[in-house]
């Protein structure tokens, strides 16, 4: 991982510590910030921004147990955590350590599917369609961005840069923001403009824009994928899996290594 080779890096004179879960969205991020600020007081932050990060903040639009979002009040967006209930099925796998592996460290609950899906499409049952997939999905979110869809986003994540300097307790230019690329644009799936018109290219925009004028350091991983992918032609997720590689997570790992923001943090 990324905060791994970090962490490698700056032992001896720095500490990394990593808060993560899939799904989590920017208004978990807060949480997770916030908790940072009063257990372990660091001295920056890095967020990593992913494509379903900004509507999946809103309580409207996603409201998963045991994650935080921003609730619409009188008064404007409020961080709420919606409360987290262990379900019997849940019960049955913290009571076995081997489910608790097979979920938690192997992804068995995704993985298993997905094996499930290759095999039928291998007896006959196809699959959909890769440039479909690539044209509805972007970002591994809906690409589909009606006004509505991108107003409340552009909310939340208003408020989630507004809320930064007090849950981190650092300076603008510590938070570092690592925005992901339209990688479906790197690997020639889809075109620039579909990728700039969809949610995903949308959102990007606007944050890496908005972030730049507050003070954040910003990576755009679209810049940075589309370099390496030239010269290397390897993809940066899992073959079922769109969460980074370890192959991803190197070549982000060096972006960060080579940025003014880690240098303006080094003694």
């Amino acid at each position: 991982t990324m905060h791994g080779r970090l962490a490698a890096h700056l032992q001896g004179s720095g500490r990394v510590y990593s808060f993560a879960f899939s799904g989590a969205p920017l208004s978990q991020y807060l949480a997770w910030a916030n908790y940072a600020r009063e257990k372990f007081k660091p001295e920056a932050f890095i967020f990593n921004v992913v494509g379903n990060d900004f509507d999946e903040s809103l309580y409207r639009y996603k409201s998963a147990e045991g994650f935080h979002y921003f609730r619409q009040t009188d008064d404007g967006l409020d961080l709420t955590l919606v409360e987290f209930r262990v379900s019997w099925l849940g019960r049955a796998v913290r009571s076995s350590a081997l489910l608790q592996y097979l979920v938690n460290n192997l992804n068995a609950h995704v993985t298993v599917p997905a094996l499930i899906r290759k095999l039928f499409g291998v007896i006959g049952i196809a699959e959909a369609d890769d440039k479909h997939d690539a044209t509805e999905f972007v970002g591994n979110t809906s690409a589909f961005a009606n006004n509505e869809r991108i107003t409340d986003s552009l909310k939340a994540l208003d408020a989630f840069l507004a809320a930064l300097p007090e849950v981190t307790g650092v300076d603008n230019e510590k938070v570092l923001l690592v925005v992901d690329g339209v990688r479906q644009r790197i690997y020639g799936r889809i075109s620039k403009e579909q990728a700039e018109k969809s949610y995903f290219g949308i959102m990007r925009k606007a944050l890496i824009d908005t972030a730049k004028n507050k003070g954040y350091h910003v990576i755009d991983l679209d810049e940075v994928f589309s370099i390496e992918y030239a010269k290397a032609q390897r993809k940066f997720e899992f073959e079922n899996d769109f969460h980074w590689s370890g192959y991803g997570h190197n070549t982000v790992y060096k972006a960060i290594l080579n940025s003014s923001w880690l240098g303006n943090l080094q003694p």
